[in-house]
């Protein structure tokens, strides 16, 4: 029988326990219980990944992943996609350095499945493998290559800092995505070679967490991965040691068609699972790691010569981790001038050390970001198994914080003193090459832009990069037939079998219903208790919508929105950003066609001091004249880089071709650089002054508020503020042109061309919103649509297409928009194929309609997966805040599960016909018009026309 010991509570766990098991065959195991919803997560780590790779055969751990996804002996093809979520589950895979997981997060009476689905590709796997499936998803496999690193500005910065951080033959020198020339040199036997080395239960450690009997899983997992057989012949993994400092600055300076100079570096920092690399985290987080971080200050706020500066920490556990330095400099400022400045500062802070005030912030910040891993069942799943397969005990996740707030100022001084140093990184220049003036580079609002797209992280770039998403956007497919079993490998011979289970009793599930008020100042509040739920989310709806900006002054309600945290009437702009730091909090504005939203997460033991900030910000901003004109030039450098980026450029081009020039809809929702320069303080108080006031706001609170006295937070803070009534906004009607026509913005040299096909649609108050909702999800929303099964699993053409609809304004009477998109990217060469078939499966739709078993399985998933959807506090203000922009009921999301159920396969099919009729399509799209202009032509789906980038 397998062997436990007793859970124990780890502080700064939030009341969360974990216990080990191991079978006999050597499978570790960690379970969780969480009954807060009824959902679980199965989360299962190999301990392999690129660090086990040979020259030569470098991507095998991140190809293999993608093969786990073709079928095993009982489940053939794409069945492991088709079953998970016609179970209404989640599912994906990701590759790194040091490990190779799959994850399933599924409703609480669907868990044996997923153990049965990963244990028979554990056993089995080798069954089903064959030379179609391996040459499909090495296809797959580069073009996740192309699009990732390939095919963007900055994209292969990683790979170049790495491979000079750990030098040649280091099992570090290369990224887990791998290089084109090993993909196609590996064979099939490397990759059946690769899985009898390391995918072995003695090899693995699964973790399942949430809503689940500990007794009955652990039966479940003996069942189904008891009689798997270990394997001992893993090699030893090679030795990533290497010296604390790499001894001599080591550089390469790049000329590329990047929107701004850069100026990036690598250093080598202590292990994983030490104090030093705890003490290491705390360093980068106040040097570069929020808006009142060093860099930060000095850099974007005071300098003003970068428009982003970060500093973030790619734990490693083998080898010296990564500190990764991000620059993106502004207005032309060499990058001389930037290295000079880091440098500066670094030198300060080592002979310095860190204030108590930046000891604070820090580690509130860290504090927070290990309870938002811990506040998903994925999530927490996920680093118990990191601790188990890198550390050799889990329980480390659950006193992780604990360890954070344990370390002292002196620690972060020297470690920054021993590391951060110029002879201990590798730097990356980058310079752009001059680009001919383009009278066209002012194109439309971005539809499918994310609302707020300010700074990303640097760390999270590096982490991107580390860590491959391989599990698919989207596949279906019975292309791949599994082949007998195969005589010589004894892992599915000895295997015992067991039928699919069946599901248990579904267990009962509601969106939360929120608790509706107002206070005296006619601000409308909703809230909703979520015990267990430690990160309070508050969103902040503001009715400023893009149609009130005035005409010439696009951008003023960006501006304003990020400029509502940059000094109140009690703090300035650093003061602001140090506070809300100390809170562990964060706070995000953004604007977009209904409004302008207000986003504060923060540890619910500070929420009411985080509301107070929050309530300054809206009551009381600043709006300094020094602040808006900074953020004035930031937006402005931004735009080349959304330029650059062909899925941002595509979105712009197709709302300046739906919409007429007069609309709003058909320009940036950020504004362009001739509206933005116009913007000054005396435009952002005057819109401040016009539209925001709480008698035409709402504010939504969810998260666990045990012990919080909600009602006098509220009342101290945003009751506080003032300011009278408006009457409503006329909302002028909107027309749109969706005429079949193709426009193609010419990126000499891409590598892969971006689609983007869309029109205009119903809002979510037309009574055809389920039906399109779900005949959309079956053309392409998930993982086995029919544009992916064709363009993605048969012919290999691209990482993965999405077919979705997307609200752009609501309004009760039904006069709302939204957009009606298939979005994608393919390789250049294939340009014209892709196009073809993707046609073919619309005229295919049309003709022969959907059937009953998809119809059937997208309702299961799509109603199936909410209890998943809304495990968050953020998650479930975030779709409260969303309703109440578009004029929609609380109520609103059970009516519109209970539609979905009810929709039928002829309604389905008749919603996603009306939505892309092939002789109504706008199609962008980006790439090198001297290669794909022609052969899009001859497909007569619509005039071609040119146009520059």
């Amino acid at each position: 029988m397998p062997m436990g010991h007793t859970a124990t509570q780890q502080a700064g766990s939030g009341g969360l326990t974990a216990t080990e098991h191991r079978l006999a065959n050597g499978l570790r195991v960690v379970l969780s219980e969480d009954h807060l919803t009824p959902v679980a997560a199965v989360c299962l780590w190999y301990d392999v990944g690129s660090r086990h790779e040979v020259k030569g055969r470098t991507g095998l751990a991140h190809l293999f992943e993608h093969l786990m996804f073709q079928g095993s002996k009982q489940v053939p093809g794409n069945g492991h996609f088709e079953l998970v979520q016609g179970a209404g589950g989640s599912l994906n895979g990701t590759t790194s350095f040091e490990r190779t997981n799959y994850f399933e997060t599924m409703l609480t009476h669907q868990v044996e499945l997923a153990l049965w689905l990963e244990a028979d590709r554990m056993g089995s796997l080798l069954s089903a493998l064959d030379e179609e499936s391996m040459e499909n998803q090495r296809d797959v496999v580069k073009n996740e290559r192309r699009q990732r690193y390939d095919n963007v500005p900055y994209g292969t910065a990683f790979e170049r800092l790495t491979a000079m951080v750990y030098p040649e033959g280091h099992p570090y020198h290369h990224t887990p995505i791998g290089s084109m020339a090993d993909l196609d040199a590996a064979s099939l036997e490397d990759v059946r070679q690769f899985f009898r080395t390391y995918y072995a239960p003695n090899n693995a450690v699964l973790a399942v967490v949430g809503d689940i009997d500990p007794e009955q899983t652990l039966a479940w997992v003996e069942k189904y991965f008891g009689s798997i057989p270990a394997h001992d012949g893993k090699p030893t993994l090679r030795d990533g040691a290497l010296p604390d400092i790499i001894g001599a600055q080591l550089r390469e300076e790049l000329r590329e068609e990047v929107p701004a100079r850069a100026l990036m570096a690598a250093y080598r920092l202590p292990h994983d699972g030490t104090r030093e690399a705890d003490a290491a985290d705390l360093a980068l987080t106040m040097l570069g790691g929020g808006e009142s971080s060093r860099l930060h200050n000095r850099l974007v706020r005071c300098d003003r010569t970068a428009v982003a500066a970060g500093f973030g920490l790619l734990r490693l556990a083998g080898a010296p981790s990564l500190g990764w330095l991000d620059v993106k400099t502004s207005c032309g400022v060499e990058v001389a001038a930037i290295e000079a400045a880091v440098d500066e500062e670094l030198a300060r802070f080592a002979a310095e050390g860190p204030s108590p005030e930046e000891m604070e912030r820090a580690q509130a910040q860290l504090e927070r970001e290990c309870l938002d891993r811990l506040a998903t069942v994925g999530g927490r799943a996920d680093e118990l198994c990191r601790y188990a397969v890198l550390f050799g005990d889990p329980q480390l996740a659950l006193s992780a914080v604990g360890r954070v707030l344990d370390i002292t100022a002196d620690e972060v001084r020297a470690v920054a003193a021993a590391r951060l140093r110029p002879d201990n990184r590798a730097v990356l220049v980058y310079e752009p090459i001059e680009a001919a003036e383009d009278g066209d580079s002012d194109e439309g609002a971005e539809p499918t832009e994310p609302a707020n797209v300010v700074r990303a992280a640097p760390a999270a770039t590096a982490a991107d990069a580390a860590t491959e998403e391989g599990g698919r956007p989207v596949s279906d497919a019975a292309t791949t037939t599994a082949t007998q079993t195969n005589a010589t490998d004894t892992t599915v011979t000895s295997m015992q079998f067991h039928p699919q289970p069946q599901p248990g009793q579904a267990r009962p599930w509601a969106f939360p219903a929120p608790e509706r008020g107002q206070l005296p100042n006619g601000l409308t509040v909703l809230r909703c208790h979520r015990p267990g739920q430690q990160v309070v989310a508050v969103e902040v709806s503001l009715a400023a919508p893009l149609e009130a900006e005035p005409q010439g002054l696009e951008g003023v309600a960006t501006i304003m929105a990020r400029a509502l945290s940059e000094g109140t009437d009690r703090h300035s702009a650093e003061e602001f950003a140090a506070e809300l730091e100390r809170c562990g909090a964060t706070l995000d504005a953004y604007a977009d066609h209904p409004g302008v939203r207000v986003s504060l997460e923060v540890p619910a033991s500070l929420l009411t001091k985080a509301l107070a900030l929050l309530a300054d910000a809206l009551r009381a901003p600043g709006f300094p004249e020094g602040e808006v004109e900074r953020l004035v030039r930031n937006r402005l450098d931004e735009i080349p880089h959304e330029l650059a980026n062909p899925a941002r450029r595509a979105a712009m081009t197709l709302s300046k071709e739906l919409f007429p020039a007069d609309s709003r809809m058909s320009r940036p929702r950020q504004g362009t650089e001739e509206s933005v320069a116009r913007v000054d303080a005396a435009a952002v108080r005057a819109f401040y002054a016009a539209h925001v006031r709480p008698a035409t706001a709402t504010a939504v609170v969810v998260g666990d508020l045990t012990g919080v006295d909600l009602d006098q937070a509220l009342a101290d803070t945003l009751g506080a503020w003032s300011g009278d009534t408006a009457a409503p906004r006329p909302v002028p009607a909107v027309t749109a042109n969706d005429t079949g026509r193709v426009v193609i913005v010419d990126r000499p040299g891409a590598v892969q061309t971006q689609l983007l096909i869309g029109r205009v649609g119903a809002d979510r108050h037309d009574q055809v919103w389920p039906a399109q909702t779900l005949g959309t999800y079956c053309l392409g929303g998930t993982l086995t649509s029919r544009l992916d099964r064709v363009l993605r699993e048969e012919k290999g053409y691209t990482y993965g297409v999405r077919a979705f609809p997307q609200v752009l304004c609501s309004m009760p009477e039904g006069t709302g928009l939204s957009l009606l998109a298939i979005s994608g990217s393919v390789a250049t060469e294939v340009t014209r194929a892709a196009l073809e078939d993707a046609w073919k499966v619309l005229r295919t739709l049309a003709a022969d309609g959907l059937t009953d078993d998809e119809r059937d399985v997208a309702v299961q998933n799509l109603v199936g997966i909410a209890p998943l959807k809304y495990e968050t506090a953020a998650s479930v203000a975030g779709t409260l805040a969303d309703q109440v922009e578009q004029h929609l009921p609380d109520d609103f999301q059970a009516h519109h599960y209970r539609r979905l159920a009810e929709t039928g396969t002829v309604e389905a099919t008749a919603a996603a016909v009306a939505a892309f009729p092939t002789d109504r399509l706008v199609t962008v799209l980006v790439g090198d018009a001297s290669v794909i202009a022609e052969p899009v032509k001859a497909l007569g789906i619509g005039d071609v026309r040119v146009v520059g980038v």
